[in-house]
Formats: structure tokens, sequence, C-alpha cells
């Protein structure tokens, strides 16, 4: 609750003494935790000094500590960590300089693993420290502008997908020869390219299927409808130029034969 990371917070500003004034860490024990990593990164000394806050703090540099990072998207000193569950988000901020103690906590998340993500709960955390600042708020995209340009993105996409395995079985059960045999051929690896580029999409962002599932399962239900549907394609494309192989090399053959016959030639010329 609030009440509860009012009392957490109020220990690191009293030098490790609660609110009902017992003393829970030692002073140098919490200047210990608030002290950012020296030196170069090891394979023993955890994460690196320095990192990169995420796209609501505009990547701004920070300095890690222990379990706090050191500097923030505000002009003055503020140590803070943000954080974020399957359906809620959270951050707590430290102004020393104050002595205040800051904890906004939402009961959603939307920060969906993809580009253009302008992370607009993260921005109403941060914005209300930017209120007790006086700092002029960042409104940013909304949740919902968000997720209507989303779903129309992932509208469009599945359409034409589909739209494609229409035509890809059309031709498949029709067994007509391509007009370019050539380019369809050539077509296959960029089909293979994109469907996996869809397939993959969850373990190059590092989240894997499982993950992305518990975490985002409007984007994993998108991408899986995407691979799904391009996979169907792409064996569409391959049975349809695969059936239709023979048929291309039986009228290369009957063609040869025509020119090189003059009765099949007149037989297979049009009747005027």
């Amino acid at each position: 609750s609030a009440d509860d990371m009012a009392r957490y917070l109020a220990v690191f500003l009293n030098e490790g003494v609660g609110l009902n004034g017992r003393r829970i860490l030692s002073a140098h024990g919490v200047e210990s935790l608030l002290t950012p990593a020296a030196g170069p990164a090891t394979e023993f000394s955890g994460p690196a000094p320095e990192t990169t806050l995420g796209p609501w703090a505009d990547g701004v540099r920070s300095r890690y500590a222990m379990g706090w990072f050191v500097g923030g998207p505000w002009e003055e000193p503020a140590i803070l960590h943000p954080g974020d569950a399957v359906d809620s988000s959270s951050l707590i901020v430290l102004l020393p300089q104050r002595n205040l103690g800051v904890a906004v906590m939402v009961s959603s998340s939307n920060e969906l693993p993809v580009p253009g993500n302008p992370a607009a709960l993260g921005r109403v955390e941060r914005n209300a420290v930017d209120a007790l600042l006086g700092e002029p708020a960042d409104p940013g995209t909304t949740v919902k502008r968000f997720y209507l340009i989303f779903n129309l993105v992932t509208a469009i996409i599945l359409a034409a997908a589909f739209f494609s395995l229409y035509l890809a079985i059309r031709d498949a059960r029709r067994a007509r020869p391509p007009r370019h045999r050539p380019l369809s051929i050539i077509a296959i690896p960029f089909r293979i390219a994109l469907a996996a580029i869809f397939l993959f999409y969850p373990g190059l962002i590092g989240y894997g299927w499982r993950a992305t599932f518990v975490w985002h399962p409007d984007l994993a239900i998108a991408l899986a409808l995407i691979s799904i549907t391009l996979i169907a394609v792409l064996a569409a494309r391959v049975v349809w130029l695969a059936r239709t192989r023979h048929g291309n090399q039986h009228e290369s053959d009957v063609g040869s034969s025509a020119a090189s016959n003059p009765e099949v030639r007149r037989a297979t010329q049009p009747s005027p």
C-alpha cells in the first residue's frame, strides 16, 4: 500500500530509522545501499556502474547502487527504482535535497516491447514527481491512443496475411502455373525470413514465447496469429510450386514439339 511504501522510503531518508523511532539499518548501511558501484563491471561485481533508464525517463544515463538507480530525468539529484509486474507498475524516488520520498503505484502495465511504445504509464509515474518538483509534465501518448495504433497496425498486418493465405490456397488448388516462376521461387526465402521475424520476435527481445504470453498476452496472441498465417502461406506457396512444376515442363515439351512439327504447330494455332 501507499502507507507501506511511505514507511519504507522513510527509513532511507531518516538514515535507517523508521517512523516508529526504531533503527532498522545503520546510517553506514543506508549510505552503502545508496552509493553507486565504482570501477568497471566484472563477472562478479554485478550490474555495470552505469546504465540507461527506460523510455519513460527518455533513456537518460544513471548509475546503479544496491537496488537503486542514482540519477534520473529530473533537474535535481534523485535516487529511484521503477518496477513492472504483469498487471501493475510502480516508481519509488528519493529526493535527498528536499528530504522527500515519492511512491507511485499503478494497477496496470502496458510496457509492450514493441517499437514506438511511449511508456505511457511510466510517464504518469514520472509526472507525479514532475508536479512535486514544479517541472513541466510530459503527457506524451496516452495508453488509449497507443493501443488504438497498436490494434490498427496489428489488424492491417493480419488482414494482409489472411489475404495472402487466401491467394496462396487458391493458386495451389487451381494448380495454375505462375507467370514468372523464377520470381516465385526467389520469393520463398523472403517469405521464410518474414515468418521468422514474427516467429522468433519474443526470443529476439529476450522474453521467449512463455514469458511473452505471461507478461504481454495481447502481443503474444498477435504474434502467434501472424506467425501461423505466414507459415501457412509459405507452405501453400511451396505446394503450389511443386504441383505446377510438371505442368510447366509439359507445356515446354508441347511448345517444343509445336515448333519442330508443322502438323502440331497447325493444330495448336487458333482457328480464324
